[in-house]
């Protein structure tokens, strides 16, 4: 058993064994010193609560919360921290939540998409500068490569951190939390989990295609979300391919549809003289957190933003009422 927990001052789930519980710890991403809570724990036998019961003084009672399963019906209360309970998932409904977070967050997921590209951009154009200066000075390919390999690599693994900075940006986004430019540079703890994964992820893709094509596919829509475990829930790599495999169960053919859907989008926004891009490119990055966060039974931003307004007043003679309870708690 392991307690997981979130960080005070980043927000960032955390893991650790159930025999650090009480302990004194460190959160590996922002250093805050925080003390690790202890194993719930387990309730003692009461007899089973009648269909119906009548609130506390204090309030309505708490409701327990609902085993974890594929194809949780609606109206399921959202899963807490720590807990993924696996869903399915509506490719409308998706759609529509991606859009609803996008339409309110438009500017700050435009700003971080070109601040990735920007600096991939410069990154490659030093690479490329660098090489034609070679060139001109006629220097040995021996040489060249000497000098030229390293830079390569250097830029594709800052291309790699800044793809996963952005994905814990857009994370952030789609939760409803508040994301900065600055988290498109904390990709450095995911490094070398993301890249194990992907390697592993290719690798059994590749065998899929050798095979046939359609086993490809199943294979990519069944470990697609190892990336976002990853960076949400702070696992390993086998572990991360494992949850994608449990949480995709019954979610497959909606993933590809998502694909065959969004391939179809990005084609026509690119004919606009690749115009469109501007919204589609942002769009579809948003699009991946929502979808792995409503997989997971998490709730996203657009659950509070598809609350229902608060009617007003009807206008009348008399002198405006004292604001009411639920104010003093905005403020």
């Amino acid at each position: 058993m392991a307690i997981e927990f979130r960080c005070p001052g980043c927000n960032r789930l955390l893991r650790v064994g159930d025999n650090a519980g009480g302990r004194q710890a460190k959160c590996p991403e922002c250093g805050t010193i925080l003390i690790v809570p202890l194993p719930a724990a387990a309730p003692a036998a009461a007899p089973a609560p009648a269909p119906e019961s009548r609130p506390a003084p204090g309030g309505p009672p708490r409701a327990a919360a609902p085993p974890a399963q594929p194809g949780a019906p609606a109206g399921q209360p959202p899963a807490g921290p720590g807990e993924i309970r696996p869903t399915r998932i509506d490719l409308g409904d998706v759609y529509s939540r991606t859009w609803a977070i996008f339409k309110s967050q438009f500017g700050t997921c435009l700003v971080a998409m070109l601040a990735v590209f920007g600096i991939a951009f410069v990154a490659n154009l030093v690479v490329f500068l660098v090489q034609g200066v070679f060139f001109l000075m006629r220097l040995p390919p021996a040489m060249r490569i000497l000098v030229m390999f390293p830079l390569q690599l250097g830029c594709g693994v800052l291309g790699f951190w800044l793809q996963i900075g952005q994905g814990l940006f857009f994370l952030k986004t789609a939760r409803g939390e508040r994301a900065e430019l600055a988290d498109l540079f904390t990709g450095g703890p995911y490094l070398l989990r993301i890249l194990g994964a992907s390697i592993l992820f290719g690798l059994m893709y590749m065998v899929g295609l050798v095979l046939l094509v359609i086993p490809g596919i199943i294979v990519a829509m069944m470990f697609s979300q190892f990336y976002l475990l990853i960076l949400d829930r702070n696992v390993g790599v086998i572990q991360s391919l494992e949850l994608s495999r449990d949480m995709t169960n019954g979610n497959k053919l909606t993933l590809f549809l998502m694909s065959l859907v969004g391939a179809v989008l990005a084609f026509v926004a690119a004919i606009p003289c690749g115009l469109g891009l501007i919204v589609a490119v942002p769009f579809f990055a948003l699009l991946m957190p929502v979808t792995y966060l409503t997989m997971t039974g998490q709730p996203t931003a657009a659950d509070h933003l598809a609350a229902p307004p608060r009617p007003k007043p009807a206008a009348s003679g008399l002198p405006p009422a004292a604001p009411p309870d639920w104010m003093d708690n905005m403020r």
